[in-house]
């Protein structure tokens, strides 16, 4: 777990992830956080996919003659490592309805209609339409106020007081699974699936 903490709230991704701001200047565009929240997502991928060329290159070093025989090994763990990045994309705004980078900026995804913080499955609903992602960033071009997922979940974003990011681990060793919650997790996996069984038969 520290080592988790370390690699999400270091010094250097603060900088990448936060911004400093004046009381005035308090309204990022959207654009802006669309993208600081697509530069989180890439940094963590990078850091997770690190881990399958460490763990081949020991095995070379360890087992020179016998990694060709772990190809389907190393394909189902490139599979679990893709699979686990798709769903926690789609569920980024999971605890608090809050990714990362909304609660470094202080925003939060509510329901359209109620303004009370969305559920997870909206929330997961909501980040789907990345999975298109040249549309998603034509809709924010021409509405600042609403992404195409928020159009679909019935969603919007509004500004909350800032939080420590930190305090995510203190909600996820406290949080206990619902239905809900459960459908959130479960959906993606399901539409992740026809990709993971091509890449394994190929």
């Amino acid at each position: 777990m520290k080592i988790i903490r370390f690699l999400l709230f270091n010094r250097l991704s603060r900088r990448i992830i936060a911004e400093e701001y004046s009381p005035e200047n308090r309204t990022p565009y959207r654009q802006k956080l669309f993208a600081r929240e697509f530069v989180c997502f890439a940094i963590c991928m990078m850091t997770i996919f690190m881990i399958l060329p460490v763990f081949t290159l020991f095995l070379e070093k360890v087992f020179p003659n016998t990694v060709s025989k772990y190809d389907v090994l190393l394909s189902l763990i490139d599979v679990m490592l893709l699979l686990f990045l798709f769903v926690l994309a789609l569920n980024k705004d999971f605890f608090s309805s809050q990714s990362l980078v909304k609660r470094y900026w202080g925003y939060q995804v509510v329901s359209a209609k109620t303004l009370k913080p969305a559920g997870q499955l909206k929330c997961m609903i909501r980040n789907i339409t990345t999975l298109i992602l040249p549309i998603e960033m034509f809709f924010l071009l021409i509405n600042k106020e609403k992404r195409l997922g928020d159009y679909i979940a019935g969603t919007k974003l509004v500004q909350v007081e800032k939080s420590d990011p930190a305090l995510l681990f203190d909600e996820m060793g406290n949080y206990q699974l619902d239905s809900e919650s459960w459908w959130a997790l479960i959906i993606p996996v399901i539409i992740f699936k026809p990709y993971a069984l091509l890449v394994l038969l190929a």
